[in-house]
């Protein structure tokens, strides 16, 4: 589980990684002539932030229903594809001229933080889980 203090820092962190990318589009920071402007875009962008993590809560939050078991490819945990995303987002990183190895310390926080908070909702009724898992996968397969 991740404390609370250091995910304060990697959200820190990623605030900074976004700031440089300019979000979710790759845009270049305005030309600011006062530092009340500054302080406003960063204060846009932080918010930005939390509006995307609090979307990825929300996909984790549908994703925990069609999960069949703690780990495995359909389980809450799948190791193979936590290493697939961090090997991306090292590449991605490596793009943008940013540095890999903070990007996948960054993201691997953010991934270690969001299983656990699935693997929390999973545990509470993964009967209810298993059965809603089955029932969407038949009707994918119709």
């Amino acid at each position: 589980m991740v404390l609370p203090s250091y995910f304060g820092f990697c959200i820190l962190r990623l605030y900074i990684l976004i700031a440089r990318i300019g979000g979710m589009s790759r845009k270049q920071a305005k030309i600011c002539h006062q530092l009340a402007d500054i302080r406003h875009e960063i204060d846009t962008i932080d918010y930005q932030i939390m509006d995307l993590l609090d979307l990825r809560r929300q996909y984790i939050h549908q994703a925990v229903h069609f999960k069949t078991s703690e780990e495995g490819e359909q389980g809450v945990r799948v190791p193979s594809r936590i290493k697939s995303m961090l090997k991306d987002r090292c590449q991605q990183a490596a793009a943008r001229k940013l540095d890999p190895n903070f990007i996948r310390h960054l993201f691997q926080q953010i991934i270690d933080h969001f299983v656990a908070c699935e693997m929390a909702l999973w545990r509470k009724k993964p009967e209810k889980n298993i059965a809603i898992a089955r029932i969407n996968k038949a009707e994918l397969t119709k």
